[in-house]
């Protein structure tokens, strides 16, 4: 995990190398996860979690988006006063996954799109 700070009193972005071999991101990711059993209602160690959990794979289970929600929620609760930001990163995260999701079903089809969107009418409630 590296930082990336934006100018002049700006926030810090946690980055996770996508570059990285995957036993060093699970290594990185294991060791945020010791952290944050100890710290638990630290908004810095959550919110890396939160992105690492994010950036570590591209297929997410069920299980990941859920635990990537109760993260969101708790720093919402830790971190009150950017429950907007938040919130709108786990938009950002949910429509990546959509996406994400979505593309691989469209070329799986080799190359011809298909008729059913894996997302079903979920869509439509938005």
């Amino acid at each position: 995990v590296s930082t990336q700070s934006t100018g002049g009193g700006g926030r810090v972005t946690p980055r996770v190398s996508l570059t990285a071999p995957p036993d060093i991101v699970t290594e990185q990711l294991e060791n945020i996860r010791e952290l944050y059993e100890l710290e638990p209602d630290n908004k810095w160690v959550i919110l890396t979690l939160l992105y690492m959990l994010n950036s570590s794979c591209e297929q997410k289970t069920k299980e990941q988006i859920t635990e990537v929600r109760n993260l969101t929620v708790k720093l919402c609760h830790v971190d009150p006063m950017r429950t907007g930001y938040y919130r709108d990163l786990w938009s950002k995260m949910l429509c990546g996954t959509a996406v994400t999701s979505w593309w691989r079903h469209v070329t799986s089809s080799h190359g011809h799109v298909t008729s059913s969107h894996p997302c079903g009418d979920q869509l439509n409630h938005i």
